[in-house]
Formats: C-alpha cells, structure tokens, sequence
C-alpha cells in the first residue's frame, strides 16, 4: 500500500516508465516516492488507476522536470495530501486544472515551495473545495503576478502561513 521512499535518492533516474504505477488499486502512499532524483520527465498515465492514492508528500522533490502533465493525478481522486509534492524542484509551469480531479484534497503545504514558477492558473484551487492548509506552498518562487481568484472557491482554508513568503 505504500511506495515510501521507493526510488529516493537514485541519481542516475531521469526518465520515468508509462504507467509504472497503473492499476496499483490498493496503493495509499506516494511519499518521497522520488524524492532528490534527478527526473526530467514524468509521464501523464504515471498514476493511471490509483484510485485509492491519499498521499503525495514529497513524491517528486528535487526533481529536474521543468514541465508536468496536467492530468498527472486525475487517476487520483481520493488524494488529499500534496505537501512537498514539487518543492525543490526545477518545475517553471503548473498546468491549467492541475488539481481538477483531487476534489478531497486539503494540504497543499510547501507543494511549490523553492520551485522556478513565475505565474500561477488562475483556477489552480478552484475544484479543491476542502483544502485547508496552504502554508508555504509558493514560498520562495520568483512569482510576477498572482491570479484574481486563486483561492475563490476554498472556503475551508485555516492556514495561508507564509503562503507566498520570500516571492
């Protein structure tokens, strides 16, 4: 049920297999799953039928990927920890909808903290109607703009600690 750490640390990984994790039904944890490698591409089905999935914490930090795919936790829709997900990591874009399909998420702590991103979609948050925590998710990121409604639909919302701190 767990990838804990599975490949963490493993400084010669900088391309991930389709589907490496599809139909892995049961699987509740991705935490530092790849965390420090040095990743450059991550494929779109990565997750495909994780249905049970909860946790992202860290699951891709430090990585090299500059780009995601925009439906690369839509086979996730019981995911609701994104702390650490891309923090550290050389990611410059979020995809529009990113987060559409992870309707029960609620911690976005440090998601992008310490990331290359200068502009953020507009509706990023807007399908996350129980987020509560979004404590340094931007801290540290060289933002230009911030979007009229980032957070017009997360009514739940106890934490915006440091959210865009040091930008």
């Amino acid at each position: 049920t767990s990838f804990y750490g599975t490949f963490s640390n493993c400084t010669s990984l900088v391309k991930l297999p389709n589907k490496l994790f599809a139909n892995c039904t049961d699987a509740v944890s991705f935490n530092n799953a790849f965390s420090n490698c040095p990743i450059t591409i991550i494929p779109n089905d990565l997750f495909e039928n994780c249905t049970n999935a909860k946790t992202f914490n860290g699951t891709f930090s430090g990585c090299r990927a500059k780009n995601v795919p925009a439906e690369l936790f839509a086979y996730c829709p019981n995911a609701t920890d994104f702390s650490n997900t891309f923090s550290n990591s050389a990611l410059m874009e979020i995809p529009i909808d990113f987060f559409k399909y992870n309707t029960q998420a609620t911690t976005f702590s440090r998601t992008f903290n310490n990331c290359i991103i200068s502009s953020i979609p507009n509706d990023l948050f807007r399908y996350c109607p129980y987020a509560t925590d979004f404590s340094d998710t931007f801290f540290n990121c060289p933002l230009t703009t911030l979007p009229d409604d980032l957070f017009k639909y997360n009514d739940q919302v106890t934490t915006f600690s440091y959210t865009f701190a040091d930008c």
